[in-house]
């Protein structure tokens, strides 16, 4: 238990410590640095991933009780688009379709008569008809809020199609594209690490692209031993290099014939494995993707995504894009319209980051190098205003509700004490 508590604690001071960069370069809106008797003629939106029932109710308490209004993203792109903002708007949005948006998130709108945009991953989506409980069921005594919770660790990580189609005729939730796959993509033949018994693959093995085994076919969950190269985001723009497969299958028979699992408790397994790399070093000049390639892959996520989603909702039109790992670029804000999208939604404003050749947190990701980010459409903007090219749109963490104008306005410290010691 303390274990867990401490390794969740590192994690969230990590991250924490890239949002006082970002408070110290005043990266994000004014409201959140001073303090603010109301907006100045701008929309703040708020991201959310994964969510709790206290934490969010507090949230949408706090929005209440000070008049703010949420909008829908046709309502948004109708403000931006036609430079009048409406006093107290602002957005709520969900990225990827985690559980929670059906468990906690969807009940909490309703209650508080308040809608959300959802950007959901189609692929990660599957149709399930049982039912899954929520804070409904919680607050009429069927449940207790652990068996809310439980969700979280069983074969549903993602809501349903069912879940979707219910939230949808709702009306309470606005649901909108996340691309295709949110996928990531190996952008070099450099060599990060290799995966190993503690290897972190994220949430859903998010932190790798599916590997090839073959021509046709996809291992989600690579095996001890393959390399990992540099990545970044599949609509960040980068062109894919394609891992050599002798290479990679030496490095995995290497694993394979010392043991397995075992092989990693020797301190020089790295040592070992970067050996088979520098006598096949011919084997990494591999073949990168074309530029018409590049296009169609990007398109296809695009594409295929919105199809999918107007599939499942009738009477349907996706027309909004939010940017996975909120990594887009020039690139892919043009293959956005093409595909039909009218707004792009990203992250926050990235320009205080130190080494924007590295993406966030993480050394694997890293990217091109020229232009080092395709965030370079919204450095500078840390809000919303009306008249703002709506291909622009950007985001802030939901903690920073707390900062709009208000009764009960909490201080940033106070903000952030919660942050580094919240549960995952």
């Amino acid at each position: 238990m303390i274990n867990r508590v401490l390794t969740n604690f590192k994690s969230n001071y990590r991250k924490a410590i890239l949002e006082f960069n970002y408070l110290r370069k005043k990266a994000y809106p004014t409201f959140v640095h001073k303090e603010k008797d109301r907006l100045e003629n701008e929309i703040p939106m708020f991201f959310f991933h994964s969510v709790s029932a206290i934490d969010l109710e507090e949230k949408f308490k706090y929005l209440v009780k000070n008049g703010y209004r949420t909008l829908k993203a046709d309502e948004l792109y109708e403000s931006l688009t036609s430079n009048k903002v409406v006093p107290n708007t602002i957005a709520l949005t969900f990225d990827d379709g985690d559980e929670s948006l059906w468990s906690v998130a969807y009940p909490l709108l309703k209650k508080y008569g308040l809608t959300a945009i959802a950007f959901i991953v189609p692929n990660w989506i599957v149709d399930s008809v049982e039912y899954q409980p929520n804070l409904e069921d919680y607050s009429k005594g069927k449940i207790s809020l652990q068996d809310v919770q439980k969700r979280k660790f069983n074969s549903l990580p993602f809501i349903s199609w069912q879940e979707v189609k219910e939230m949808h005729n709702s009306g309470c939730i606005d649901f909108q594209s996340h691309s295709l796959s949110h996928s990531l993509i190996f952008t070099s033949g450099d060599i990060v690490d290799f995966v190993h018994p503690n290897f972190d693959f994220g949430f859903y093995f998010g932190k790798v692209p599916l590997f090839y085994t073959n021509q046709n076919n996809l291992e989600v969950k690579p095996q001890l031993g393959t390399p990992i190269y540099t990545i970044s985001p599949r609509l960040f723009g980068a062109k894919r290099y394609f891992a050599n497969q002798t290479l990679r299958e030496a490095c995995i028979n290497c694993v394979k014939d010392n043991g397995g699992a075992d092989f990693f408790k020797d301190k020089n397994w790295r040592n070992t494995l970067s050996k088979i790399v520098n006598e096949n070093k011919d084997l990494l000049n591999g073949n990168y993707e074309s530029d018409e390639e590049r296009e169609a892959g990007i398109l296809f996520e695009l594409t295929k995504s919105k199809q999918i989603i107007e599939e499942h909702l009738e009477g349907k039109t996706v027309r909004h894009l939010c940017y996975p790992d909120y990594a887009g670029s020039t690139l892919s804000i043009e293959l956005s319209k093409k595909a039909g999208y009218i707004s792009n939604f990203w992250g926050w404003d990235v320009s205080s980051l130190k080494d924007r050749k590295k993406y966030a947190y993480d050394p694997y990701f890293v990217g091109y190098k020229k232009p080092f980010w395709g965030w370079e459409c919204i450095q500078g903007k840390p809000t919303n205003r009306p008249g703002d090219d709506p291909y622009s749109i950007v985001r802030l963490p939901g903690d920073y509700i707390f900062r709009l104008p208000g009764k009960e306005r909490r201080s940033i410290s106070r903000i952030m004490i919660k942050k580094i010691w919240r549960k995952k």
